[in-house]
């Protein structure tokens, strides 16, 4: 639907004897991810994109954890991004995104984690 792009992804995982905070077992994880693009000129387009992700034995992130090993991990996030096209082949994008989990596994300093945090970033692409 020019100018508008949309996109809807689901992932079913499993893996026999999988290695686990509590040793190799059968897990299963799942992701689902959503897109939605819009190009406002053939120069400028935005975006906003979520993604959740549950490793319920925590087979994938491995007891992905700031402070202890963790399971049953649901992570998240939403991201907006606006990118310009400079020329044919240099491409401009800022992004801000909101990552969450239902644990405190994002590092803060030394000895803390919260369940959140917010990143910001600005990227030159060069395509040749």
């Amino acid at each position: 639907m020019d100018p508008l792009t949309l996109l809807l992804d689901y992932t079913f995982g499993a893996e026999a004897k999988a290695p686990t905070p509590t040793g190799n077992r059968q897990s299963y994880w799942h992701t689902l991810s959503g897109v939605a693009s819009y190009d406002w000129t053939d120069r400028f387009n935005t975006a906003l994109r979520a993604e959740a992700f549950l490793d319920l034995q925590a087979a994938r992130t491995l007891g992905f954890a700031a402070t202890k090993p963790i399971h049953n991990v649901a992570l998240g996030e939403f991201t907006l991004t606006g990118a310009y096209k400079f020329t044919k082949m240099l491409l401009g994008r800022a992004e801000v995104r909101q990552d969450f989990a239902n644990r405190a596994v994002f590092q803060r300093g030394s000895s803390k984690a919260d369940a959140n945090q917010t990143t910001l970033a600005m990227q030159l692409i060069y395509t040749y």
